[in-house]
């Protein structure tokens, strides 16, 4: 058999059905974005772009590129796919740079959000007990109020918080 080295296939030879099951695979979502929108293919761009309604912001595992992906997602993407994040997952300590970041840019408000998630671990790394934020703490207090206060709960209809985690009267100020 003959191996033909100037047959190489590049991404962008590929169909959009195939170039779209290998962007499903890409796990964190956020890594691929970062990858794909402002390289300059229009067309790898819009498939990603069309993508964006559900958003997985999650990075946890260890010594990821954390910082300069998050950096890259607020200077490069997140401003292109605002207006079409229906889903968010976050992790918890994200909520003020994300409220942040919409406050600044939006109005306060993601317009088509409908769908928060919250992800703050499963259990202490201590004490093998799930995670309990309290609002009488000052870090559990500062993200709920960040939360809370915020022009960013406006549109959500659905608040998710990760297994075996109690929040208390994130949505409800008053209650």
């Amino acid at each position: 058999m003959t191996c033909l080295l100037n047959d190489n296939v590049q991404l962008v030879d590929l169909p959009d059905e195939l170039i779209l099951m290998i962007m499903n695979k890409v796990k964190p979502k956020v890594s691929l974005l970062c990858s794909i929108i402002a390289i300059g293919n229009n067309r790898l761009e819009q498939l990603a772009l069309d993508k964006c309604h559900s958003i997985d912001l999650t990075i946890d595992y260890f010594q990821s590129p954390y910082e300069s992906l998050m950096t890259r997602f607020y200077t490069h993407v997140a401003y292109r796919i605002i207006d079409n994040i229906q889903s968010l997952t976050l992790n918890i300590r994200q909520i003020p740079d994300i409220v942040s970041y919409v406050e600044k840019n939006s109005n306060g408000i993601l317009p088509n959000l409908i769908h928060l998630k919250i992800m703050i671990g499963r259990q202490s790394h201590r004490t093998g007990t799930p995670y309990t934020l309290d609002a009488s703490r000052s870090g559990g207090n500062r993200i709920i109020s960040t939360v809370r206060c915020s022009t960013f709960m406006r549109s959500i209809v659905s608040l998710e918080l990760e297994n075996d985690c109690i929040l208390p009267n994130i949505i409800n100020p008053d209650g």
